[in-house]
């Protein structure tokens, strides 16, 4: 279906549920006799294939059934990579050398397909809509009103809706900004949207496949089954890397906290090149306290580095940690990756007691109040997502 404004819309054959959007005009033409609005009131646009989800909060991982990530299916792989990957030639080369892939041109000869959310999302654009509807029929009975529209526009609107043969298609209606605010808004107009504003529709950003991605999004539709996630082989090539301790940990730390530039760099090659699952808990702690240092160094934005602050990019919490919001943040993000230790917890208790309360309240030095920093615990229904580890320290030495 091609987009035309002034003429009807050509009738397509669709097997996936369509996006159309119908744009008011903010001074469409009024018929001089019956006062109603008159031809072209409305353009009608087909914007392509509709995907599914709330506004711009579309999960990318319900819109594809990504299979499970099984580590045999490298063996000896022909790997095909689309754009906007989070996964470093290095990385790549080590899962070659130990699985025998190759990567190649041509992604319908390919074993398995590697891509990324950020590309998958690259492939969705939103449009703002004030009112959605999701049957043309339901579109009919709202937008074929005798009292708005001249005989004309009525039925011209009437022979484009019965060319819109599925009524499962999603319709928006986008309201010029002057209906709003104009002062110059004809009342047919006003009386017409006035009409719509009380159907009790959705508003909101509707996401769909413009037609210059349709080729490729169907594709991916279509060979799931071959799918796999750039962050699942980039945990697979450091699988076999050292993992951070605590005493590790304590060593990166002190590099990546330090005013020396090189100590600063060789830290975050450590954290680069960990391995990165089983380090969770440490890299969200290091990422969360020195992003700002690390910033400092060139390879901040190396692709062997890049790749990791992305995964972790939910733990760079900016430069407000005079409040308790990033804390909290801090802790809710390591319970939804699992990852919350005791060790985290006073790292964080430690932390914040320093630069929160205590510089907000006091109680140090020449203080005649005292507060302790014992005082400081998670609630209930934080403590309990704390998971089971073998050690426990009783004190934060390098925080102090």
């Amino acid at each position: 279906m091609q987009n035309n404004n002034n003429m009807d819309i050509e009738k397509v054959e669709k097997s996936v549920k369509q996006f159309y959007k119908i744009i008011i005009k903010s001074q469409p033409g009024v018929h001089l006799k019956t006062n109603l609005l008159d031809l072209d009131s409305f353009n009608f646009e087909h914007m392509g294939r509709y995907v599914e989800g709330k506004g711009r909060s579309i999960n990318i991982s319900e819109v594809f059934n990504m299979p499970k990530f099984d580590k045999i299916n490298l063996s000896n792989a022909k790997i095909y990579r689309f754009p906007k990957l989070t996964l470093p030639r290095d990385k790549m080369e080590t899962i070659h050398k130990k699985y025998g892939s190759r990567v190649i041109r041509d992604k319908d000869k390919a074993d398995l397909v590697v891509i990324s959310e950020k590309y998958l999302e690259s492939l969705i654009q939103y449009n703002w809509s004030n009112m959605t509807y999701n049957s043309v029929e339901e579109l009919r009975n709202i937008i074929l009103n005798k009292n708005f529209l001249s005989t004309e526009e009525y039925n011209r609107i009437d022979k484009l809706l019965l060319d819109f043969d599925s009524q499962e298609d999603e319709y928006c209606f986008t309201i010029s900004y002057q209906y709003y605010y104009g002062n110059n808004v004809n009342q047919p107009l006003r009386n017409f949207m006035d009409s719509l504003t009380k159907s009790n529709n959705s508003y909101g950003s509707c996401g769909y496949v413009p037609f210059a991605n349709e080729s490729t999004f169907s594709w991916l539709i279509d060979n799931q089954k071959l799918l796999c996630w750039d962050h699942e082989l980039s945990k697979t090539s450091t699988e076999d890397s050292i993992t951070l301790t605590e005493e590790t940990y304590n060593s990166v730390n002190n590099m990546v906290k330090s005013k020396d530039l090189e100590n600063v760099t060789m830290g975050m090659e450590m954290m680069a090149n960990c391995n990165s699952d089983k380090s969770f808990t440490y890299l969200a702690l290091l990422f969360f306290h020195h992003f700002e240092n690390m910033k400092m160094c060139k390879n901040w934005n190396y692709v062997n580095f890049k790749s990791l602050k992305e995964r972790f990019s939910n733990y760079i919490s900016g430069s407000n940690v005079q409040y308790t919001w990033p804390y909290d943040r801090f802790i809710k993000n390591l319970i939804k990756d699992d990852a919350l230790t005791e060790f985290a917890v006073q790292v964080i208790t430690k932390n914040m007691f320093d630069t929160v309360l205590q510089r907000s309240f006091g109680g140090a030095g020449e203080s005649v109040f005292n507060i302790d920093p014992s005082l400081l615990v998670l609630k209930e229904q934080y403590s309990k997502k704390i998971r089971k580890e073998d050690l426990e320290l009783d004190d934060v030495p390098f925080f102090n």
